[in-house]
């Protein structure tokens, strides 16, 4: 195999993985807490800069899903 190891991923990332107990730092955990996934991993795929206007959409679709969930409790929770 190329990469080195039999679980098909790259050496360093095996290597980081490897050490598991004793590689894992206060950023790890902070990231986990601010946005958790059902699968943890040492490494993720990221982009190097923030897209824009994948950020406008995001808060778009954020602002629209809280007015969705204002309007129904005023209109159909609140008495």
């Amino acid at each position: 195999m190329t990469e080195g190891t039999i679980f098909g991923v790259s050496k360093s990332v095996f290597d980081v993985a490897v050490t598991y107990p004793k590689c894992l730092k206060v950023g790890n955990f902070l990231r986990f807490m601010i946005a958790p996934t059902c699968c943890y991993q040492l490494t993720f795929p990221l982009i190097d800069q923030v897209r824009p206007q994948r950020l406008l959409k995001h808060f778009v679709e954020f602002m629209l899903a809280h007015s969705l969930m204002c309007y129904f409790f005023i209109q159909h929770v609140a008495p």
